[in-house]
């Protein structure tokens, strides 16, 4: 289903989606046996609020890694027992 259907399907049917925020969708049943799990402008700003955050974080990762590289290098002994 397009979006556009799932919206009417939704009005037409008087649905109150439910929002699961662990996966970041929403989704609801109709019918006897049928079910949607489908995206809107509130779960497509979630996802994108967590890619924010996760390139804020790997940005703040390369950025170490970056200055470790840098320094001296690290020099491990191995000691055979």
């Amino acid at each position: 289903m397009s979006n556009r259907e799932i919206r009417e399907l939704i009005k037409d049917e008087n649905i109150t989606p439910i929002l699961n925020e662990t996966a970041m969708v929403k989704y609801f049943t109709y019918g006897e046996d049928s079910w949607i799990g489908y995206d809107d402008d509130e779960t497509y700003a979630m996802k994108q609020a967590l890619y924010v955050f996760y390139r804020i974080i790997m940005c703040q990762y390369e950025q170490i890694a970056n200055h470790f590289q840098q320094s001296a290098p690290m020099t491990v002994a191995l000691v055979a027992s």
